[in-house]
């Protein structure tokens, strides 16, 4: 006499189909969730982009990738001094 009663599977299938819903909105979601990460990561490349043309356009790019090289340059010789004293 251990097999379930009409109401305990009705039950259980009620159950089965409210977490399959859950389950969906869920799926949903994430979807959506997805796509607006897809477009924000197109807009931060376009904004890139667009920055770094404007930066060489404007002869800036030069002017701070050499100021760049030269305060990595000073870093890295700072920690070399640093750990022979």
């Amino acid at each position: 006499m251990n097999a379930p009663t009409q109401r305990q599977q009705t039950i259980k299938i009620n159950k089965l189909i409210k977490a399959n819903e859950n389950l969906l909105k869920e799926v949903e979601f994430l979807k959506d969730q997805l796509k607006w990460s897809r477009i924000v990561s197109a807009q931060e490349a376009e904004l890139k982009n667009a920055c770094f043309f404007y930066l060489t356009h404007k002869g800036l790019y030069t002017e701070w990738y050499n100021w760049h090289s030269r305060r990595t340059t000073e870093r890295i010789l700072d920690e070399i001094k640093k750990t022979f004293k």
